[in-house]
């Protein structure tokens, strides 16, 4: 279970960090941090998956949940790393590839163990949603049903509170753009919509839990010094 998001981070900050430099083969590399995560104790099956319509050398991460998997006792998450670079070629990690590498992970992370959280505590019951909005906004509109479900708004805003501290506090990031989940959100029902709004709050909420938890242990240590 993921207790503590940011000690989580640093963990896995200094995993990549090690990396940087070094060249392997994908699946070498997909390998290790298979390796990691799991010794980390998440339960996790990852796949490198190529995309060759990405930038060369460009990669991102794809995550999902399986409840039918935890209930029945399996590893409950699946990770893609999805690059374009060829299987044959070393590929070098920079430090920006394991800086960006770090935030993405414990974002992926955070999001799927709260749905795992969300099906543990209703017994993998899943959930019945409907959307209320405008019918002229949501016929046949997949995204936007999956968008507006409240599992998934109280996962995006999980992950991202999770990063907007972690570049605020940790990194000294100063973000010239929305978060591109937030993006997401605005771009498919606009600013001032009501689930853009709880999306809104929940990520606020997120927020000061996590700065006063981190703030709580910084006193701590301070006191114990």
């Amino acid at each position: 279970m993921l207790l503590n998001s940011i000690d989580e981070y640093k963990k896995i900050s200094e995993w990549a960090d090690s990396l940087v430099g070094k060249k392997m083969l994908l699946r070498t590399f997909g390998g290790k941090l298979s390796r990691f995560l799991n010794r980390l104790g998440h339960p996790v099956k990852l796949k490198i998956l190529k995309d060759y319509t990405m930038e060369p050398d460009d990669w991102t991460i794809g995550a999902e949940y399986d409840p039918d998997l935890d209930e029945a006792g399996r590893k409950p998450f699946r990770i893609n790393f999805i690059i374009n670079h060829h299987r044959i070629v070393p590929w070098q990690i920079t430090k920006k590839d394991a800086d960006e590498l770090s935030i993405s992970l414990i974002e992926t992370l955070v999001h799927e163990y709260q749905h795992l959280k969300q099906y543990r505590a209703r017994l993998f019951e899943v959930p019945s949603h409907t959307y209320k909005g405008s019918k002229a906004l949501i016929d046949d509109d997949i995204e936007l049903t999956y968008l507006s479900c409240p599992d998934e708004i109280d996962s995006y805003s999980e992950n991202i509170a999770i990063r907007l501290y972690i570049e605020e506090h940790i990194l000294n990031i100063t973000r010239d753009k929305e978060h591109w989940d937030l993006h997401t959100y605005y771009k498919a029902f606009g600013k001032k919509h009501p689930v853009t709004k709880e999306l809104e709050t929940q990520i606020a909420i997120k927020l000061t839990i996590i700065r006063e938890k981190e703030h709580g242990k910084d006193k701590r240590a301070v006191k114990r010094s």
